[in-house]
């Protein structure tokens, strides 16, 4: 939040950059801790790729309407989540563990929207 009025719309995009750098480098440090060695370089490059991508394409539209911004916004998460998976950030079993979250996630939205339906 503290970006927001120095950086326009770009701020969340760079903090969460930082953000996810932080959350991967503690993520090697356990890693390490359990015998699992990894260079930061080899790690952390593509989600930085993919943060900088994401902040470009709201840079781009940082003086637009706030309609324009909010088109902004969506396309660059959709410009974050392609980048990664171009980048071949996940590994086969990851995607596959992904798909079974995903296909949980379903049937547990339609269960709320019941449950939301009977208590209104």
């Amino acid at each position: 939040m503290a970006l927001i009025p120095l950086l326009g719309l770009v701020g969340p995009a760079a903090a969460f950059l930082c953000a996810e750098t932080v959350i991967v480098t503690i993520w090697m440090v356990q890693l390490a801790r359990l015998g699992f060695r990894a260079k930061l370089s080899d790690v952390i490059w593509r989600p930085f790729t993919a943060g900088v991508a994401m902040t470009l394409v709201l840079f781009a539209a940082r003086g637009a309407t706030l309609l324009w911004q909010l088109g902004a916004a969506g396309l660059a998460v959709v410009v974050y989540a392609l980048v990664l998976l171009a980048l071949k950030t996940f590994s086969v079993e990851e995607v596959r563990h992904a798909r079974e979250g995903l296909a949980f996630f379903s049937p547990f939205v339609a269960s709320w929207a019941k449950k939301l339906k009977r208590n209104s």
